[in-house]
């Protein structure tokens, strides 16, 4: 390898699956170098990671790819089997999440949800529009779900967020999110070159573009340096006024920048509070009364909750 960059060496290692590749090493504990045998193959990261603490199940989902909705339900089902009574709530932590798969936002939510609208898309062109609906089980079987979100939030995971928010499913925690609510098509052209067109916005549940809006979540956790207390005693003191925001938030029409950062500023997007959120989420887990209060400052439209 002396000599060669990470290109190089990347470059000699990659090939079709199912083929072998030939490396040589020597070891300072090797008498003669010796010769590894390595079989090719499509390496899917793991995007889905998994911890619990005093009856809260916690899913970390770093992007989307094509196994993370499988991943999520695999791990969701070994816990709840293992857990039983003793599990008390679901946090979903989007936070730095910066999207990925449209189809596997879809089926994230859809593991939540058990009826109504995911996400629709709409453009100019009729190929553009498309409405995805919820139509399975709810994996959770209508235990308290909690997700963070946060400026770095993009994309799919903005799917995930809204859906479970405008559909009544979740309470989101943490700061408003980054706002990428495009679609792109990718166009191959005549000199072999490609272009990415994008042809559609996101529309959320309720009927709000995600683009230049983002989500944004009940309980904000922007500008707070104080504790977790605080931090939900704002929010539910602010109810009359919070509604008022979210009624303006989910106007059907793209609405004036001018206008969407306005509404951006009543929880600023800001990388999230290292603890805070789930010391926030811990509370309201171990308080129903207060779930359910807090759930209904963002309520939008029909219920999916049993």
């Amino acid at each position: 390898m002396v000599g060669l960059n990470s290109d190089d060496v990347i470059s000699l290692l990659r090939g079709p699956t199912q083929t072998s590749v030939v490396m040589k090493v020597k070891r300072a504990t090797f008498s003669t170098p010796k010769d590894f045998t390595l079989t090719r193959s499509h390496i899917v990261p793991i995007t889905v990671t998994e911890k619990r603490d005093r009856g809260i199940l916690y899913f970390r989902i770093s992007s989307f790819n094509q196994d993370t909705a499988h991943a999520l339900a695999s791990k969701l089902k070994n816990a709840k089997s293992e857990m039983g009574a003793s599990l008390k709530g679901i946090a979903l932590d989007l936070r730095g999440n910066p999207g990925g798969l449209l189809k596997q936002s879809v089926k994230v939510a859809d593991l939540l949800l058990t009826h109504g609208g995911i996400v629709s898309t709409k453009g100019r062109h009729l190929d553009s529009l498309h409405n995805y609906e919820a139509g399975g089980r709810d994996l959770a079987d209508g235990l308290p779900v909690i997700v963070f979100i946060d400026g770095k939030s993009a994309s799919a995971a903005e799917i995930v967020a809204a859906a479970l928010q405008d559909r009544n499913r979740a309470i989101l925690i943490g700061t408003s999110s980054y706002g990428k609510g495009t679609v792109q098509t990718v166009i191959r052209l005549p000199n072999s070159g490609e272009i990415t067109l994008t042809w559609s916005r996101f529309l959320a549940p309720s009927g709000y573009p995600l683009h230049g809006l983002g989500v944004r979540p009940v309980v904000c956790t922007s500008n707070q340096n104080s504790t977790p207390e605080t931090v939900i005693d704002s929010a539910l003191a602010a109810g009359p006024e919070l509604k008022a925001t979210y009624e303006s938030w989910r106007t059907p029409a793209l609405q004036p920048e001018q206008t969407r950062s306005k509404l951006r500023q009543t929880c600023p997007p800001e990388k999230h509070k290292a603890g805070l959120e789930m010391e926030v989420a811990k509370r309201i887990f171990g308080n129903e009364a207060m779930y359910e209060k807090t759930l209904d400052l963002s309520t939008g439209t029909s219920q999916a909750r049993k």
